[in-house]
């Protein structure tokens, strides 16, 4: 089941924070912090992946209709998280989620306590966020996600464990970007799939092409492709959008590295 809402994607052109001056890239960038800082959360919270996939989905979706000039990637980010753990049925206590959101917001060097002003600034921003936030994202709560979907494809396209892990962290990535609903979940699997193919058949062919390890990854490289043209072709999966999201990761990897430096 895809989510029951995907954005044309000409409209990354024109999101209500480009109509409001901000550049795609810094766009794009503010979104990746928004994700970043989730991630960083969760995992001080000891929070599962799937709380901190719907919660980026939730940024994503929701700057497709808000403007970043308004609503600060931080704010939204907390009240995606803190949206996610309910939807997800992991919920924290806002005494527990205020102080770790705080400490990575402040880059490390701030803890909101629950007697601060600090702290009543965030409770704020949250509560009175959850509305909007929801809202804008007509509600659509419950979603699939693609990486649902891999662990599904692992048997039926022959993926070993090496593969499945590449491909995973593929699809963990493209929640950092709105490829997340810009296209189906099978194309974003499927994409991720082929990536892990490339990166590993390169890596092979660094390899003397005379070794039987050699020759047998080819094989079975040749074969998992084969697998996918035609899981392809039966679920009318097209090139181009293959191509296109494609183009999306390594965009996102192009760029990883000086967000690194400014976050």
């Amino acid at each position: 089941m895809e989510p029951t809402r995907l954005y044309a994607k000409q409209q990354m052109l024109n999101t209500p924070s480009a109509l409001d001056g901000i550049s795609l890239n810094d766009e794009l960038q503010m979104r990746r912090k928004a994700c970043t800082i989730i991630n960083q959360v969760s995992t001080k919270l000891h929070l599962p992946q799937i709380v901190q996939a719907t919660a980026c989905a939730l940024v994503q979706r929701f700057y497709m209709v808000n403007s970043l000039r308004v609503w600060h990637h931080y704010n939204v980010a907390a009240i995606a998280l803190y949206c996610s753990c309910k939807i997800e049925e992991n919920l924290r206590k806002l005494e527990d989620f205020i102080p770790a959101f705080s400490y990575y917001a402040s880059k490390q060097t701030l803890t909101a306590q629950t007697d601060s002003e600090e702290y009543r600034a965030w409770q704020k921003i949250i509560l009175s966020g959850e509305i909007h936030l929801l809202a804008s994202t007509h509600f659509e709560l419950f979603l699939q996600h693609p990486h649902e979907l891999l662990l599904s494809l692992v048997e039926p396209l022959q993926l070993d464990y090496r593969l499945a892990f590449f491909a995973l962290g593929f699809i963990s990535d493209c929640y950092k970007t709105p490829i997340i609903v810009l296209y189906q979940n099978v194309e974003i699997c499927i994409a991720s799939v082929i990536l892990s193919l490339r990166i590993s058949s390169t890596r092979h062919s660094s390899k003397p092409p005379n070794t039987a390890l050699n020759s047998g990854s080819i094989a079975k490289h040749d074969n998992i492709y084969f697998l996918v043209d035609q899981y392809m072709k039966t679920n009318n999966i097209t090139q181009k959008a293959i191509t296109e999201v494609i183009n999306w990761i390594t965009i996102f990897y192009a760029q990883s590295k000086p967000l690194l430096q400014q976050t």
